[in-house]
């Protein structure tokens, strides 16, 4: 049974990369921000949230994904 192989390709190329992608983004814009002493703490606040939005996103991609592999070979779905 399972979900359809074209369902979980779509999944991962469009939301988990995407998601992946974003959180990078963030990461470089945190470091920048940290290197600006007169960023805006408010700006700031608003990268920390989307950070944890990101990292969240990313993170629980990964467990659904860990948890659709045949178990005892995670490299196969």
């Amino acid at each position: 049974m399972g979900y359809p192989k074209k369902l979980i390709s779509s999944h991962w190329g469009n939301n988990y990369t995407g998601s992946v992608k974003a959180l990078n983004t963030v990461k470089q814009l945190i470091v920048t921000a940290l290197n600006d002493a007169n960023y805006p703490p408010f700006a700031y606040n608003d990268l920390k949230r989307e950070h944890l939005l990101r990292t969240g996103s990313v993170v629980l991609h990964e467990l659904y994904f860990h948890n659709l592999a045949v178990p005892g070979n995670p490299a196969k779905l």
